[in-house]
């Protein structure tokens, strides 16, 4: 509402929630970890679990935090409070999770990587080039799920690779859209192999 109009009123009237769940985002963290979702990603392909769901909500937890210092600078408040918890969470995601070169070959965690600013400039490069070079060389597939796919399309499109998201989707194997149409789907399903909700 405020990108699009310039009110504030909405910000206003939703702080005081906002850092009660910061509130409570602080107190099931541990050691800086913060885990509180049942998966990283859901319904990636074959529903396996690529990228542990502490390194997806510590992530995203730095994101959040980013996004309340520009909302407390909007509405007049300290905006260096949030920046400094949020640091906390970046400098414990770097620490605990970017060290593990295994998930480095995982979509999911790749794209929360770029997607939530805990990655320096090269780093970030990188990571949009590997994950690049990881669709391709599953011949322009996806893996991962509802979450990280959202994140795929605009990665890839905003930094060069929009025929690869052209590729992956049009692909007529498992896992794509064009699968699920080529299958008789005219809705989105829950998974790509379409075993829950047919019209997610």
């Amino acid at each position: 509402t405020y990108l699009y109009t310039g009110d504030k009123s909405l910000i206003e009237e939703s702080w005081d929630v906002m850092c009660k769940y910061v509130e409570y985002m602080e107190n099931v963290t541990e050691d800086g970890v913060l885990e509180f979702d049942l998966s990283a990603d859901w319904s990636s392909p074959g529903n396996i679990a690529v990228c542990p769901p502490a390194a997806r909500d510590t992530a995203m937890a730095y994101d959040f935090l980013v996004t309340m210092s520009k909302l407390a600078k909007l509405i007049g408040k300290d905006e260096k409070i949030w920046l400094r918890k949020a640091e906390k969470y970046k400098e414990t995601w770097r620490k605990v999770f970017l060290t593990r070169e295994e998930l480095h070959e995982s979509q999911t965690f790749m794209l929360i990587a770029v997607y939530t600013g805990v990655l320096e400039p090269l780093e970030e490069k990188q990571f949009i080039k590997k994950i690049a070079q990881h669709v391709k060389e599953l011949d322009y597939h996806f893996n991962c799920g509802v979450e990280s796919t959202l994140r795929m399309f605009v990665t890839l499109s905003e930094n060069g690779y929009m025929d690869y998201v052209y590729k992956a989707v049009t692909n007529e194997t498992y896992p794509s859209y064009a699968y699920w149409v080529k299958s008789g789907l005219t809705t989105l399903p829950e998974d790509w192999d379409m075993s829950q909700s047919q019209n997610h």
